[in-house]
């Protein structure tokens, strides 16, 4: 799977979760530090970057997948409303498994990475856009 393949993925069960919602990808050289994804919904926009780690990536190989433009542009949304990161990682005996994290947890971790700190996922795919639908769903009053 790529990253893009993965994109796709999450956008689809978007559209599936709200067919009413505007939801965007946003992908060219001319937006650099901007999402990958964004929903409005209800009078609310949710941002969500898109990163896929390969199976084994060290902290060092993990901390080359987060720019900083992009990471400053997530915090600041995130300070006006809802953004975060859908991370991926592919495992060959379970497929990808997807976690999300906050912006600011993001920052916390690649300022001082701290050993027991890890940006790995845990949770398989469904179950992941299952709990991103619901905090899109809370966050617009549903």
């Amino acid at each position: 799977m790529t990253e893009a393949n993965l994109v796709r993925s999450i956008i689809e069960s978007l559209k599936k979760a709200f067919p009413r919602a505007v939801t965007f990808k946003h992908c060219d050289l001319m937006t650099a530090g901007i999402p990958d994804i964004s929903v409005s919904f209800a009078e609310q926009n949710t941002w969500i970057e898109v990163k896929l780690f390969k199976e084994h990536e060290t902290k060092s190989t993990v901390s080359k997948h987060f720019d900083r433009l992009q990471l400053a542009t997530m915090r600041l949304l995130e300070a006006q409303g809802q953004a975060f990161y859908l991370i991926g990682e592919q495992r060959r005996a379970v497929g990808t498994a997807l976690g999300l994290w906050s912006p600011a947890t993001i920052a916390g971790v690649l300022e001082f990475p701290y050993p027991e700190v890890t940006l790995r996922p845990k949770a398989s795919f469904k179950t992941t856009m299952t709990y991103v639908a619901q905090r899109i769903g809370e966050t617009n009053g549903l």
